[in-house]
């Protein structure tokens, strides 16, 4: 526990602090290099963690598995067909001889990099990005689910196109995403989706109340049924196989309504407060965009009760989650000194998601400690 605690939190840490001088330097020069020192180093810091990290989950294992099959034949086997895009790059690096903790590095680097380049233009999230995706949980997913979770970082950084109009572009990105995870095809119809920049439910109140019936949706299941409906969408996309509606029942089942979602639930009912004020300050940005994933991602997880496989359903939604809690964070940070109320706010909000940090440490995702960081030279000797 001490070494996770240790470890993300001087993380965090650091990721904050480079973020504080990326937005002052962005105030001073509009011109900065993107590759700048502050941005620089959270990236390489992000990547090195993530990839000396051990047993991040069953998925991570299944990863790593399939790394030291493709060191030992020279080849990917008939059981571990993957896409071609991301076979290649995992039988290029096992051919050439790089550790495992290099593989994992590369797609972790990957990740933050989309997730950070997509924000150039708005370096003022950086500073409370590093606290929103690792103290959010978000992390542990970018390792386990690793191929749709670059997608979905990659998803974050194509919005731009949707704002600038740029369908084509876009849809070239789109089949390149899905020679790594099939997918991506589903960020077609998101593109229409996300085409407006506006919210599309704006009265606070009702969308209070949709969160209330969510949550009360929340003990129905019905997401078994829905999934054995789309069947075909399912197996297409890759869920069928490791997700069935027996595990996803099991997961539903096993899932309270414990301090972490309570956690959730708070944050997400601070975001829809602020979202009208907020919608006018980020007026110029995607804010609107990112803010419909968000508000109609966390209806549809709390629906599907918080299971670990509707999140991997629902990963273009929930990539919203760590960029929504950055916005709201820094809104309240300008503000802080002259509203009482949204000082509360601000450092209630960080309070929050360190206290969820520590209860997903202490408890783990579905009773799995693998949230708990390894160091993979511990488990090698």
């Amino acid at each position: 526990m001490f070494q996770s605690l240790f470890v993300y939190g001087i993380t965090i840490l650091i990721m904050s602090i480079c973020g504080y001088f990326a937005t002052i330097n962005g105030k001073i020069s509009k011109n900065r290099a993107f590759f700048s020192w502050e941005i620089v180093i959270p990236i390489l810091l992000f990547s090195t963690i993530a990839a000396i990290r051990y047993d991040v989950g069953v998925d991570y294992l299944a990863y790593l598995n399939r790394y030291l099959r493709v060191m030992n034949l020279g080849k990917l086997d008939s059981r571990d067909a993957i896409e071609p895009l991301f076979q290649w790059i995992t039988v290029l690096m096992a051919n050439h001889g790089f550790h495992f903790s290099f593989y994992f590095g590369l797609f972790a680097f990957l990740q933050i990099l989309f997730i950070y380049y997509a924000f150039k233009e708005e370096r003022y999230l950086y500073e409370y990005l590093g606290l929103a995706i690792i103290a959010g949980v978000t992390f542990y997913t970018w390792m386990n689910g690793i191929r749709q979770s670059l997608v979905t970082c990659i998803f974050i950084f194509l919005i731009h196109y949707i704002r600038d109009r740029k369908f084509f572009i876009y849809l070239c990105w789109v089949v390149i995403c899905s020679f790594i995870h099939k997918s991506a095809f589903l960020l077609i119809p998101l593109y229409f989706f996300l085409y407006p920049n506006k919210i599309y439910i704006k009265n606070v109140t009702l969308q209070i109340i949709l969160l209330c019936i969510s949550i009360l949706l929340s003990t129905q299941y019905i997401w078994v049924d829905l999934l054995d409906k789309f069947d075909i969408l399912v197996n297409y996309t890759s869920f069928k196989n490791n997700y069935s509606s027996e595990r996803i029942l099991k997961e539903m089942k096993d899932v309270v309504f414990g301090p972490r979602k309570i956690i959730d639930i708070i944050i997400t009912i601070g975001v829809i407060l602020k979202s009208k004020e907020m919608s006018e300050l980020y007026s110029s940005t995607s804010f609107n965009r990112f803010y419909n994933l968000f508000f109609w991602g966390e209806l549809l997880l709390l629906i599907g009760s918080g299971s670990n496989t509707i999140l991997r359903i629902l990963y273009y939604f929930n990539c919203a989650r760590p960029i929504l809690y950055s916005y709201l964070l820094y809104f309240l940070q300008m503000n802080k000194s002259q509203r009482i109320y949204d000082a509360l706010l601000f450092y209630g909000i960080i309070f929050l998601l360190l206290i969820r940090l520590l209860a997903t440490l202490q408890t783990g995702i579905l009773g799995s400690p693998s949230v708990l960081f390894q160091f993979f030279w511990d488990i090698e000797k």
